[in-house]
């Protein structure tokens, strides 16, 4: 039953195309492409093997992994990807079904509980947008290991591996082990009235019920060895909002409003948090009173699974739905224990209601992430002024062919900027408006667009790079374009196109043996390259002559 609700309120993803974030990650990923064993994910920042080729501070290995995997099978058709989310979200519902009968829940409490969370409309980001696979993966890793953990002793060294995996799908999973701590005193026996594998008690005692805690410094090791540093985020989404976040995001869940894919960090919703916070002391006070220690302890998994994306020490971690999907399983269990405290007909119907209200919400939200035009216009009707919104929709409106409306949209997210300052729109938009003057044949401009773009990324836009060095060639100036490519390829010397680019300068400027080896490099990184294959094959002729 769980698995028909899943899948009837989000099979239609699987016809939804790539939006936002997907492209860098998996449909332009040139790492994808490349020949070789995956091992390499293992070594690198998360984004540093995407299309951005940023150094971000994630190390999520894992993910990367799934996304090489799926496109060596299905290539670049993105209803596959979107069937894996799906999967994985049907799979971390039935894990919060088992969790809550773990924990003592009646079945049809436990199933409504798993209900309630897999139809809650903040899980809609999660599932469509094939970038969220970060936390589908890592929460499903991670309640495994919770799970397992539970049982006996002969699976809990797999509870330890699942928990450290989970780190590795996403960085908020370091709480995992520390959950672990809060629910294990409250496990039940798995067959209630049979012979159960260990009494409700019988858990690690001692020094034993601390080996969770042992995956968090090997983690830390493996980050600090591949990336150097323990960073998170990037600084242009960064707020001073601390611990309010936490009631901010106790107010999405009990109500959950429309809101867009990029929350603008100023629309605090001061009456909203207020009361949310008063019905979460209210809630503590009352819990305390009844002594309801395993609902106390799923509070504190909702403000444990929080703390990572809550801002008390600023990380730049934005503000979103898709942050609630690791919190939100507290909410199902308390709605599972809601209904076995005392079992009634009046809790059954009223979680059942919750559950119905929950699923229409979310069907009518999820066509919002059919593709980039629907979902940045959603935002905009949100939030009008938002550069990010802006520059977000234009280039949507491009990818669709509708160049000339996307252009115009691009303008107006340029001319919002001074108003609402922000850097990484800033340079987005002059690079997608330098791709506007190119397609117009505006090639002065195109390319001041672009190294502004550049300057302002202190050279991390690579794409930019790439197009500056198109129009300084298309402009004649060859010399200046290959000068340039030859920075990026020592700066970049795995992506393949840079290598393409630097073939068909130096064939311009009559460096044949140089640029039949940069032909050669780019077929190593990009075997089934057609076009560098015969551009190499066209070279080698003419040398042979």
């Amino acid at each position: 039953m769980l698995v028909v609700l899943c899948v009837a309120l989000y099979g239609r993803v699987v016809t939804f195309d790539f939006v936002w974030d997907d492209y860098d990650l998996v449909a332009d990923n040139p790492y994808l492409r490349q020949p070789g064993t995956p091992l390499r994910v293992f070594r690198s920042d998360f984004w540093a093997l995407s299309q951005a080729d940023s150094r971000s501070g994630m190390y999520r290995p894992l993910v990367t992994l799934s996304y090489w995997v799926e496109f060596r099978v299905f290539g670049r058709a993105p209803a596959p990807f979107h069937a894996t989310n799906l999967l994985l979200h049907v799979g971390v519902c039935l894990l919060v079904l088992a969790l809550a009968r773990r924990l003592g829940a009646p079945p049809w409490g436990a199933l409504l509980g798993a209900a309630l969370f897999a139809a809650h409309p903040a899980q809609t980001e999660a599932v469509a947008a094939i970038a969220s696979r970060t936390d589908l993966l890592a929460t499903l890793l991670l309640l495994g290991g919770v799970l397992l953990w539970l049982r006996p002793h002969r699976v809990r060294w797999v509870a330890l591996l699942l928990l450290f995996a989970a780190m590795l799908a996403k960085e908020s999973a370091l709480v995992g082990p520390i959950l672990v701590l809060f629910l294990a005193p409250h496990a039940r026996p798995e067959a209630p009235g049979g012979a159960p594998d260990e009494a409700p008690g019988d858990v690690p005692g001692g020094w034993r019920a601390l080996a969770p805690l042992a995956v968090l410094p090997a983690y830390v090791a493996l980050r600090l060895a591949v990336l150097g540093v323990p960073a998170l985020g990037g600084a242009a989404l960064r707020d001073t909002s601390g611990g309010l976040r936490c009631f901010r995001y106790a107010a999405r869940v009990l109500l959950p409003l429309p809101q867009p894919a990029i929350e603008p960090l100023e629309r605090a919703a001061p009456l909203l948090v207020a009361a949310s916070a008063v019905g979460i002391v209210l809630l503590v006070v009352l819990l305390v009173r009844r002594r309801a220690s395993v609902f106390a302890a799923l509070g504190a998994w909702f403000l444990v699974a929080l703390a990572p994306v809550a801002e008390i020490v600023t990380i730049g971690v934005r503000f979103s739905d898709l942050m609630l999907y690791l919190p939100l399983v507290a909410l199902g269990h308390a709605a599972a224990g809601f209904v076995g405290v005392r079992p009634a007909r009046w809790r059954y119907a009223l979680v059942a209601a919750l559950v119905a209200a929950a699923a229409t919400v979310t069907t009518l939200r999820l066509p919002v992430w059919r593709d980039g035009v629907s979902l940045w216009s959603h935002g905009l009707r949100l939030d009008p002024h938002s550069p990010r919104m802006l520059v977000n929709l234009g280039t949507a409106l491009r990818a669709q062919g509708r160049s000339l409306e996307g252009c115009q949209v691009l303008a107006r997210a340029l001319a919002e900027i001074p108003g609402r300052p922000d850097a990484d729109a800033h340079v987005r938009v002059l690079y997608n408006l330098g791709n506007c003057y190119r397609e117009r044949g505006h090639l002065e401009r195109a390319a001041a667009h672009y190294r502004e773009a550049l300057e302002r990324s202190q050279g991390q836009l690579e794409p930019a790079a790439q197009n500056l060095a198109v129009a300084l060639s298309q402009l004649g100036r060859d010399a200046e374009a290959l000068a340039l490519v030859q920075g990026r390829v020592s700066r970049n010397p795995r992506l393949a196109p840079l290598w393409q680019r630097q073939a068909t300068l130096q064939a311009r400027l009559g460096q044949r043996d140089e640029a039949i080896r940069s032909c050669a490099e780019a077929l190593r990184l990009e075997p089934g390259n057609r076009e560098v294959a015969a551009m190499l094959e066209t070279l080698r002729a003419g040398a042979a002559r």
